[in-house]
Formats: structure tokens, sequence, C-alpha cells
């Protein structure tokens, strides 16, 4: 049997910002309900689930679906717009995002997978903790993807190399 992903414990500015992403939704929903008849509560009310549906289908339709496993052909217009769109989410650049997706579909719950939650301990805590990494964790372990090795066919499209080289001042406007 192949041996499992561990990666390493987090430290305390990882464990900071965790703790704030999970944190700070929450303290912001409480605050709408005290703060509603601010214009501005009103106005983020709107605007967080509009901006939500347009990033996951960013991710969805353009890093996922057809970046990384070619599933549909977009037109370049759309193929860079969404892409474009994906990068607001802050879950990383087009070529890290797309370049570990494919690594996580070759190495499936095994050596080698950046997602496997499989590796972090038994009981409860072991099984959290691979929960955690599974689903947003893997995005603080510093590795570096093989991008010529996975996302060759990305590299060659000048267009979305350009839309990725984008990312620090699109992950700015997303704040």
């Amino acid at each position: 049997m192949p041996k499992t992903l561990r990666s390493p414990s987090p430290n305390f500015g990882e464990k900071a910002v965790i703790t704030f992403l999970v944190g700070a939704p929450f303290i912001a929903m409480v605050a709408t309900f005290f703060l509603w008849r601010s214009f501005a509560v009103r106005a983020a009310v709107i605007q967080i689930p509009i901006w939500y549906i347009a990033t996951v289908l960013g991710i969805t339709v353009s890093l996922h679906r057809e970046l990384t496993h070619q599933a549909l052909k977009l037109k370049p217009w759309a193929r860079y717009t969404m892409a474009g769109v994906a990068l607001l989410s802050v879950e990383g650049t087009i070529k890290d995002w797309c370049a570990r997706h494919r690594k996580h579909h070759q190495h499936t719950d095994e050596e080698g997978d950046p997602h496997s939650p499989h590796g972090f301990g038994s009981g409860m805590l072991g099984i959290m903790r691979g929960f955690v990494h599974a689903h947003f964790g893997w995005f603080f372990v510093a590795e570096q993807p093989e991008y010529e090795r996975y996302i060759p066919d990305l590299l060659r499209d000048r267009g979305l190399m350009r839309v990725d080289g984008h990312f620090p001042v699109l992950a700015e406007l997303s704040f």
C-alpha cells in the first residue's frame, strides 16, 4: 500500500490565518444581525452572495472543469474572463491551482496527493486535522508544483499566462 501524505504542522502564522478564515465569516454573520439598519451592511448582504457565486463558478467552470480536466472548451474571451474571476477567490495562481489538482488526481489518497486527508493520526483530532488539510490546509503547505510535468499545455497559452500574472492585483481587488 502506498505511503500516505503527511503535511507539517502549521506554524503560529498559519494557525492565525486559518482561525481568521473560519472565524471572520461567523463574526460577520452575527454582526449583520446587530447592524442591519446600516446601508453598508445591507449592500454587503447583496454583494457577498453575488461575489461568492461568481468566484465559485470561476473556479468550478474555469480552473477545475476546463483547465484541469479539459472537460469543456470555452472561447478565448470566456476562458480568460472566467480564469480572472477564479483568481478573485484568492486560492492561488492558475498555474498552482491546476498543477496541484492534476497532481491530486494522479496520486489520489496516496503519497504525493497534495489534498489527501489521510496520515494525520487516529481519533477525532486526526480526523479533524485531515479534514482541515483536505479542504484548505493544503493551501498553506509550501510546495512548488512541477509546472512542466503537470500543466505544459497551460504554460503554452500566452493569454492565460498573462491573466495568471495579474493574480496579485486581482487578489488585492477582491478585498
